[in-house]
């Protein structure tokens, strides 16, 4: 799976409203220049963007294994939640928390249970 069909599959059928990647410096983790991942950090990190624009940099294969992170932190708003990578025990996911003051019951690492 790729980091964007995860992005998709946490989100379900919500629309993304907006979502901003973290804006990478020119290397990490040894990737090539051209690698996607630095290139939407050059071209969009760091600012509000569309789910059209951003998701064609996302669209990489990733380890969401143990191990250190290997994908873009985001901050992802739809309407009713945010939504951003967090790491437990060294494995990589996404979460969320309500976008809105509702009734819930908080987690340390997201939201567990609605």
């Amino acid at each position: 799976m790729t980091f964007a069909e995860e992005i998709e599959q946490t989100v379900g059928p919500e629309p993304i409203e907006a979502l901003v990647l973290e804006p990478w410096g020119e290397e990490i983790w040894g990737l090539h220049a051209q690698d996607e991942r630095l290139k939407a950090s050059r071209e969009i990190g760091g600012k509000v963007v569309s789910w059209e624009q951003a998701r064609p940099f996302l669209d990489y294969e990733y380890d969401s294994g143990f191990g250190g992170q290997d994908c873009h932190s985001v901050t992802i708003w739809t309407p009713t939640r945010v939504i951003f990578v967090h790491e437990y025990d060294g494995a990589t996911g996404l979460t969320w928390v309500p976008r809105h003051p509702v009734e819930h019951c908080p987690a340390a690492n997201g939201l567990g249970g609605l």
